[in-house]
């Protein structure tokens, strides 16, 4: 897998990596520091905003999160 897919999953499957990719991904940034770096700044970024929105955004993160997974 290249960088540009594995990126691309992520940034889709924000919250919900479903079971077709998960391998592959975690295959990719087991040896990839740039793209482990980029998910590492993502999950970051939607720790620092569930903090700092009220609870109705954080709801509707949880239920696109819901939704996407199924």
């Amino acid at each position: 897998m290249r960088c540009r897919e594995a990126v691309k999953i992520i940034a889709e499957n924000l919250g919900a990596l479903d079971g077709r990719y998960f391998e592959a991904v975690r295959a990719h940034l087991q040896t990839c520091s740039n793209c482990s770096a980029y998910l590492d700044s993502l999950e970051k970024t939607v720790l620092l905003y569930r903090r700092i929105l009220p609870p109705t955004i954080n709801f509707l993160f949880d239920l696109h999160a819901a939704r996407t997974a199924g």
